[in-house]
């Protein structure tokens, strides 16, 4: 087991094609591709400038000279190639559900056959609420996925940074997806 790997990832790594290049979307600081770029795939990752900033010290640090990254918005990222999984971690719901729509199209366009996608988004259930964020509906990510062989898709409570005004941590559900390309 890779230490520190997502462990939905860690659980399915064996089904990543190892001859396809990993897209992470939206990466934050990049751990999943670092980790990965260590394991010898090949990694792209796109997020924002300041973000990729973290991630490209953090690989320098660990001597890491094969990560490509792409400092972009992933609603305007080209996918100009073919990719044999994307993973992209807690980041549709901060998009318009048409942006939604028009990204997760792009990604199942720019992914090769038997490719993988890894999917995490928040749900309508729990404690968080915001004008600025798109909570999925009830197996709304899964029905994304009809035509995909879906290994796996749970929706669960986790909880988050904030607390409430008893003090108490919120919860708030999230779909986790990993679904396979024909």
């Amino acid at each position: 087991m890779i230490p520190q790997l997502r462990p939905l990832i860690q659980r399915y790594l064996h089904l990543i094609p190892p001859d396809g290049i990993i897209l992470d979307l939206g990466c934050g600081e990049g751990q999943d591709a670092l980790l990965l770029t260590q394991q010898g795939f090949s990694v792209e990752a796109v997020d924002t400038a300041i973000c990729l900033e973290v991630l490209k010290q953090r690989a320098e640090k660990e001597h890491i000279s094969t990560l490509i990254t792409h400092a972009t918005d992933i609603r305007t990222f080209p996918f100009i190639q073919k990719y044999g999984t994307i993973i992209c971690m807690n980041v549709l719901h901060f998009l318009k559900n048409e942006e939604i729509v028009f990204v997760l199209k792009k990604m199942k366009e720019a992914t090769q056959s038997g490719g993988l996608h890894f999917l995490s988004v928040f749900t309508q259930q729990g404690d968080l609420h915001s004008d600025k964020m798109y909570f999925f509906k009830h197996d709304e990510l899964r029905d994304h996925y009809q035509d995909w062989k879906i290994y796996m898709y749970s929706e669960a409570m986790r909880p988050t940074k904030e607390k409430n005004t008893e003090g108490k941590q919120k919860q708030h559900e999230v779909a986790f997806l990993v679904a396979q390309k024909p």
